[in-house]
């Protein structure tokens, strides 16, 4: 039963995502900042988070968040802190995907620092299972900046181009357009 409630809310959760349309830039709620949606791409945006997509959300999408430091993670419980160094926050970003269960057979392939808009971040590329059958291959960027996190990731299924995807998320990651003072 829990597989179909599953299952339909999947459905639901792509019909609702097949109604949005795309736009140049989108801003997620509270967010402060903004990105440029790829040709070709749509957007899906909540007060927590905006999700781009190229016709299937749920096996090929770029996910941008950002969230305060002080929350901690739902599945580790661990917290960043301003200040901490790139591989610091690599460490409990891996620690969060190590332990949320529904992430199966997880292999993190690189963990490297990296420079976003001129904030250091980290670069982790990871493959996973979710017990649907499919494998997925995930690029993630995270970075401090102020008093949040902001975190930008490529996940696509196994069945997808990943590298042809990276174009999409390149242009993302280079639209990133703050709206509040800091790194840009």
């Amino acid at each position: 039963m829990k597989k179909l409630s599953t299952v339909l809310l999947l459905i639901a959760v792509a019909a609702v995502l097949a109604c949005a349309h795309p736009s140049d830039m989108t801003q997620s709620g509270p967010s402060h900042f903004e990105v440029a949606i790829p040709a070709g791409w749509q957007k899906h945006t909540t007060n927590k988070f905006f999700l781009i997509y190229k016709k299937d959300p749920l096996r090929q999408y770029i996910l941008a968040q950002e969230r305060p430091l002080d929350k901690p993670f739902k599945f580790s419980k661990k917290s960043l802190t301003a200040g901490m160094p790139s591989q610091e926050v690599a460490t409990v970003v891996i620690d969060e995907l190590r332990s949320d269960k529904q992430l199966l057979n997880l292999v993190v392939i690189e963990s490297a620092p990296v420079t976003i808009k001129g904030n250091d971040g980290c670069r982790i590329l990871f493959t996973y299972g979710l017990g649907d059958g499919l494998n997925y291959k995930t690029l993630y960027l995270g970075f401090i900046r102020d008093a949040s996190y902001v975190s930008l990731r490529l996940n696509v299924a196994a069945d997808k181009d990943f590298d042809r995807n990276m174009q999409a998320f390149n242009e993302v990651v280079d639209s990133i357009r703050f709206l509040v003072a800091g790194p840009v």
